[in-house]
């Protein structure tokens, strides 16, 4: 784990915030009643356990540390909310306060290696698609800096560049934040969940072959996970990677064949 990145103003202060409960907690259990104390600690004690065997499934499937935290506190901030529910209106409220001016004020920092992965503009991937090589493939990721899935994605994608940089995908980013009005040109719209932020979409050419998340003939889109795995499995990087192998062994056997024919 990257110490000083973890220590980001983001996660400190939404980890304060989260920690801040258990002070309020025994604030307020100070004037409650033995059974609705007794009552309460039941429940943090399962809210907890349940917390933990979330925690410990997405740390088995997690994709990168970055995710694994995020997730860590989006669940945390949900079980506070919940429990300060439980313990006074007026607590959840105050969290909820709390919460809202963070998201507002604090965004997720995006991963400072880009890895092999080359950032354009609307009119750099235009030229790009436009050029007549129709043999070149190109990922390109759409996302935009303050939405916590594009940033979660972002180190994601940075990394697979570099593991398939010899599998000749060329991996490129377009920023709809600074660039919005791209979006509908790709057929990506900014709905109120942002289920489609952000998208991956493959080019051959200037020709679209697939994109994740998945649209479907009546014009909704899956809810297919962003993982690895099926980031992986659904561009075929590893078959890229193996032709392009392939290619540069049959070139090297032509090669040494007219070398010893001479």
């Amino acid at each position: 784990m990257d110490w000083p990145r973890a220590l980001h103003p983001y996660y400190a202060f939404h980890g304060a915030a989260i920690i801040s409960y258990l002070v309020l907690h025994h604030t307020a259990l100070r004037s409650a009643a033995p059974s609705a104390r007794s009552r309460l600690e039941k429940w943090e004690m399962q809210a907890a356990l349940s917390l933990g065997i979330v925690l410990a499934i997405r740390c088995v499937r997690r994709i990168t540390w970055e995710v694994f935290l995020s997730d860590a506190l989006l669940y945390s901030k949900a079980l506070v909310a919940l429990l300060a529910f439980m313990l006074d209106w007026r607590l959840l409220a105050w969290y909820l306060v709390i919460f809202a001016m963070l998201f507002l004020l604090c965004v997720q920092p995006a991963p400072s290696d880009e890895g092999n992965v080359l950032p354009l503009t609307p009119l750099q991937l235009e030229n790009l698609l436009t050029d007549g090589n129709q043999n070149i493939v190109r990922l390109v990721e759409f996302g935009a800096v303050w939405s916590p899935r594009c940033v979660q994605l972002r180190r994601l994608f940075s990394e697979i560049s570099v593991r398939y940089s010899k599998s000749g995908v060329q991996f490129s980013r377009i920023d709809l934040g600074r660039f919005p009005s791209v979006a509908a040109k790709y057929g990506i719209e900014f709905g109120v969940a942002l289920r489609q932020l952000p998208t991956l979409i493959v080019f051959e050419g200037e020709n679209e072959v697939c994109r994740l998340p998945e649209r479907s003939y009546d014009g909704t889109f899956s809810a297919q996970s962003l993982s690895e795995k099926n980031i992986i499995q659904k561009f075929g990087l590893d078959a890229h990677m193996l032709q392009r192998m392939s290619r540069q062994i049959q070139l090297r056997q032509s090669f040494q064949t007219v070398k010893q024919s001479n």
